[in-house]
């Protein structure tokens, strides 16, 4: 029997916060009906999903919205489709939150985040803000936050400010078990047991290759937790590839204490919006080929780079070389 391709839906969702609550709505027709959700729709052909948010809310709730962190992309099949959702930190520019087209709406706070029947594909989501609320706790007597807020800052680096001691609470520590490898012009998975982590002269590189990505025009965007720097993503500026026209995206990493947050995804899109604003057509990875990595870079659109850079096919052999089109936006 002929295998039938899955109808594949990508939407948006708002996770509008007041303080510490979240606003949940209930679903007012269709399939799904009854069923509690983030409000939110489909992208339209020429939107960024930040724009696409922007216009659903305005449709369904007759509020404007200032969009903020993207905390997921839930990746979700349902019997009849395949459905991509986006989903990011919003508060309330201006509105009431009118109900236009859901039928009921609940402010949750995290003590009662399951005191409704959420659909199938908002549960992960669910369960990833639990995280956040939990991790916000433990660091409540911390002196530089309030109990139970999550003092997360995303901001561009300056050369000055990049030095040894920024990064002396990341942890690069990485346990890695298993690598794809290309063989035989195929790519296959292999046992390749150890841990990745850095040295002292490792962050000098590190600090001397960053500075200089600002002091030749290029990007650093980091994450701080409570003033601590927790990840950074950084693009060189210099289109290359001819026609393929990349920009090198040099290094993203996210501090062990932090990952399965949804940051790297948020520092992906920031890297993918600079280079599409600095005239690349993608963005080109040499990429870490543990499977761990790999599964998020493929979770972030990327596929095998058309035209290898050899200095980092050279320079990194394990490296896998990856594209990412910037029309995926």
């Amino acid at each position: 029997m002929e295998k039938v391709s899955r109808k594949r839906i990508e939407v948006v969702a708002a996770i509008i916060q007041d303080g510490e609550r979240i606003f949940a709505t209930q679903r007012g027709y269709g399939e799904f009906k009854d069923g509690w959700e983030f409000p939110g729709g489909k992208i339209e052909e020429g939107e960024t999903p930040e724009q696409a948010l922007i216009r659903e809310i305005r449709e369904e709730l007759d509020t404007e919205i200032e969009v903020g962190e993207l905390i997921d992309t839930v990746e979700y099949d349902y019997p009849n489709f395949h459905l991509t959702m986006h989903c990011f930190l919003c508060t309330v520019r201006s509105g009431n939150l009118v109900l236009k087209e859901h039928e009921a709406a609940r402010w949750l706070t995290k003590d009662n985040l399951d005191s409704v029947d959420w659909l199938p594909a908002d549960t992960g989501v669910i369960e990833k803000l639990k995280k956040r609320y939990k991790m916000a706790d433990d660091m409540g007597d911390d002196d530089s936050s309030e109990k139970g807020t999550s003092m997360i800052q995303y901001r561009d680096l300056q050369e000055h400010e990049i030095c040894q001691e920024l990064f002396k609470d990341f942890i690069r520590h990485q346990n890695v078990t298993k690598c794809w490898r290309r063989e035989h012009d195929e790519w296959i998975i292999k046992d390749d047991p150890f841990v990745d982590d850095w040295t002292e002269a490792d962050y000098r590189t590190l600090v001397s290759c960053l500075r200089n990505t600002v002091s030749t025009g290029g990007f650093v965007h980091a994450v701080f937790y409570n003033g601590k720097l927790k990840g950074f993503v950084s693009v060189e500026q210099g289109l290359f590839g001819g026609e393929q026209k990349y920009l090198d995206l040099s290094s993203i990493h996210v501090s062990e204490d932090m990952r399965n947050q949804g940051i790297g995804a948020v520092l992906f899109c920031a890297a993918k919006e600079w280079a599409k604003e600095n005239g690349a057509d993608k963005l080109y990875i040499s990429a870490h080929s543990a499977v761990e990595s790999q599964a998020f870079y493929k979770k972030m659109g990327c596929v095998e780079a058309e035209v290898y850079h050899q200095r980092h096919a050279t320079e990194a052999p394990y490296d896998c070389q990856l594209e990412c089109r910037l029309n995926q936006i």
